[in-house]
């Protein structure tokens, strides 16, 4: 899954070398910080057994089992603006929720600055994959949490406003 993250960026190494940020050294560190939180077991899941792996695929498992069971109150409601109101703002309070419990610690790490430092890797190169890393959890809670209404809005109000709820959720 690492690697399949990791290709998505391909087609915009431009920019990211635009931004004054070392393409390689980008894809090392982001490569890393997905490995390092790809191991490690956060909030409830948090035992004292070996290192558990995979942890990005359980992890999207249970968003989309979360994502149902909100679906299921959501399959209630017959009208769109309401569906897709109630789906808006779910999907931006489990966000705000994770940045403040997850990603304050991510964004504000200064452990990793001790070793970056004395290393040739550019400022902005390492704030660009903090905020990449970031952006790739919030990108894949979104999808994770609104794959069922996706296929819910479909189904109750067309293809069109299902594409469009897509576009908006992105």
């Amino acid at each position: 899954m690492i690697r399949f993250l990791l290709s998505l960026f391909s087609p915009f190494r431009w920019f990211i070398q635009k931004m004054g940020a070392d393409y390689p050294q980008f894809i090392c560190l982001l490569r890393i910080k997905l490995t390092i939180d790809n191991r490690s077991v956060r909030g409830i899941n948090r035992r004292n057994d070996k290192v558990q792996e995979n942890m990005l695929i359980k992890q999207s498992f249970s968003q989309i089992i979360f994502g149902g069971l909100f679906g299921i109150f959501l399959a209630m409601i017959k009208q769109p603006f309401t569906y897709f109101y109630f789906a808006h703002t779910f999907i931006m309070v489990m966000m705000a929720m994770s940045i403040i419990s997850e990603f304050s610690s991510i964004l504000f790490d200064t452990s990793e600055n001790a070793i970056t430092q004395p290393l040739p890797v550019k400022g902005n190169t390492v704030s660009l994959a903090r905020n990449a890393h970031v952006m790739i959890y919030l990108a894949l809670m979104a999808f994770n949490l609104s794959a069922i209404w996706l296929i819910i809005a479909a189904v109750k109000f067309g293809i069109v406003s299902c594409l469009i709820f897509l576009v908006t959720i992105i």
